[in-house]
């Protein structure tokens, strides 16, 4: 992962080579988001696909991951992310009884406002559970655009 931060593109083969080769499954993950951080399509798509999965948990690693990747060109693949009603992060604090969590929507549009300056007239954090009118506005922006 820190490979991929320090995004040079020389560092695509040995990180080929070691996937090629790499047997923990974790490893072989954070070599893809590296690669993908460095603007490997297939791995891009790979890791966008589990925002389709039936596990919530794998759903909203997806959104962390695409967070890591930070390429705003990725940002409409999280679309139907807007009416993922999952559970994603807990937000409640210490002092309330009952947990609450927010949802991978939520985590979506706090995403779409990083990737792209936060477009929208409200506020947002990763500790916010959007409105139904503020999930509009994002799922507005995105289909606005281009592909």
């Amino acid at each position: 992962l820190l490979i991929g931060n320090i995004g040079d593109p020389k560092t695509k083969d040995p990180l080929c080579k070691r996937l090629s080769i790499e047997e923990d499954i974790e490893v072989k993950r954070n070599i893809k988001l590296a690669l993908a951080k460095l603007g490997d399509t297939d791995f891009q798509k790979e890791i966008g696909s589990y925002l389709g999965n039936p596990d919530e948990r794998l759903r909203y690693r997806a959104i962390e991951d695409l967070k890591y990747i930070n390429d705003k060109r990725l940002t409409k693949l999280l679309l139907p992310s807007l009416d993922d009603t999952g559970r994603a992060n807990l937000v409640s604090d210490k002092s309330e009884t009952t947990p609450r969590f927010a949802r991978i929507c939520d985590a979506a549009v706090t995403l779409v406002a990083y990737l792209c300056n936060n477009p929208f007239s409200f506020e947002v954090s990763n500790m916010k559970i959007y409105s139904a009118e503020e999930i509009e506005q994002a799922k507005e922006f995105l289909s606005s655009l281009k592909d």
